[in-house]
Order: structure tokens, then C-alpha cells, then sequence
């Protein structure tokens, strides 16, 4: 099923949110209105399990997540670090570590911008890097109640000709056919201004796509596990 719902004029939060009824407790940034999505998850695979825990910056630049115990449970892991670092939530609900004088988003030292959690934002990639290795997917969560990664993978694949596929495990579930400059040719209905995709990026170091007005999302879950709706959302890019 898609559904179209409008996200127009509102602002993102970064803070601690327990899903449901849960008691685990997970860092995220959430669109605030009108419907509270969860847009990224920190922590999927380590939460915090009581109302203890903490979000600190080193003084190299590193994002962690300390529990009451003051472990830390979770890390951006950056393999560089800056002297004078500094954490910020952009407008467009990227994450971002960078210098105190230094706002060029090619010097950002980190950004969740390129860990995509089940939710893809308005300037997210999807893809891989062919020279690092990186990958820009998305991956559902179990349930509505935990967001650790379920069995279901949207990526783009790069083994052909580069398609969009949706994976259940090892399995093709849904894939769109190869890009042909104006959509993927699998879907020859949709309409070019009806794409979630603003670009499309084929070289010797990078296969990706940019994302748009439109992205993929559900409330709790893009890729639900259940249900395997996929749901369409209007996004008015505050870029």
C-alpha cells in the first residue's frame, strides 16, 4: 500500500525515545510534527535498558552513548578526529561533527547522514562507495516496538546493472529494473515528478542516488516486517 501524507513546515529533535511499550531506550532524531517519525535511529543494536545514560563528545570529535554505569554502549567510531569539535543537528536532520569555524559539509567528520537507519531523508544516498566499500541502505526494523535491523534490506544493487532491490534475508523481493535516465524501467508508469530520486551517480568511485521531495517511511518501520507496507511521504525540503 502507498500512502501520501504531507511533512511541511516542521523540525527535527535529536533526544532518548522508547518505542511503544518498550522499556529499552534509544537515541534518535525525530521529525516533531505532525506525526513524530522517527527518522534515525543511533543505538538499534545496543539500548539503554533503564533511565540511566548519557550522550557525551570527545574532545577528538567521537559521538557516545554511556550508559549508567558510564560504558559506552554505542560510538560513531570515527577513524579521524578534529581539535576543536563540535555536534549539530542541521535543519535537513543530518547529525553532524564538525570543526567549531568549519561548516563545508565536504570536511564533516561524521554525519548519520551516511548510516541510513529504515528511514531516507531529502539529500540521502543509497548506494556504495566502489573505492571504500561504504554502502548507503536501508533496513527495516524487527517491530514497531524494536528498531535492531529486521530481515528486510533496501539497497541499490551493483552486481548488474545498477536496480533498486528489496531483500527478505538472502532473497529478492521487490526489485525496480535498471535506471534508464528518467526512472527505473521496471515501473514505466511512474511519472519523473512522482520519483523520490533527484539524482543519479555512476563513476569509477561511487554508484548512488540522491534523494528528493519524496522518500520512503512508515511510522515506525519503512520496510515493516508484517505488513511490508511501504509508505510515500511528501517532504518539503528545508534545504
Amino acid at each position: 500500500m502507498i500512502s501520501i501524507r504531507s511533512l511541511c513546515n516542521g523540525d527535527f529533535e535529536l533526544g532518548f525515545f522508547s518505542p511503544g511499550n518498550s522499556k529499552n531506550r534509544y537515541l534518535s532524531i525525530r521529525y516533531k510534527r505532525p506525526f513524530e517519525t522517527i527518522a534515525w535511529v543511533a543505538n538499534r543494536d545496543a539500548p539503554l535498558t533503564n533511565s540511566s545514560g548519557m550522550l557525551t563528545l570527545s574532545s577528538e570529535g567521537t559521538l557516545n552513548i554511556l550508559d549508567g554505569r558510564n560504558n559506552i554502549i554505542w560510538s560513531s567510531n570515527s577513524s579521524k578526529y578534529l581539535k576543536n569539535p563540535m555536534a549539530q543537528l542541521l535543519d535537513s536532520g543530518n547529525r553532524v561533527i564538525r570543526g567549531d569555524n568549519d561548516s563545508d559539509p565536504a570536511n564533516f567528520l561524521w554525519q548519520s547522514f551516511d548510516f541510513p537507519d529504515n528511514t531516507l531523508l531529502p539529500g540521502m544516498r543509497l548506494g556504495k562507495n566502489l573505492t571504500t566499500g561504504q554502502e548507503w541502505y536501508l533496513k527495516s526494523w524487527k517491530s514497531t516496538i524494536d528498531p535492531s535491523p529486521g530481515n528486510f534490506r533496501f539497497e541499490i544493487d551493483v552486481s548488474g546493472y545498477p536496480q533498486l532491490v528489496l531483500w527478505n534475508g538472502s532473497a529478492k523481493y521487490v526489485q525496480t529494473g535498471p535506471w534508464n535516465g528518467v526512472r527505473f524501467i521496471g515501473f514505466p508508469t511512474w511519472d519523473p515528478s512522482d520519483t523520490f530520486i533527484s539524482g543519479f551517480m555512476l563513476n569509477e568511485q561511487d554508484i548512488y542516488i540522491i534523494s528528493m521531495n519524496f522518500f520512503i517511511i512508515g511510522k515506525h518501520a519503512i520496510l515493516d516486517n508484517h505488513s511490508m507496507q511501504i509508505h510515500k511521504i511528501f517532504y518539503c525540503q528545508l534545504f
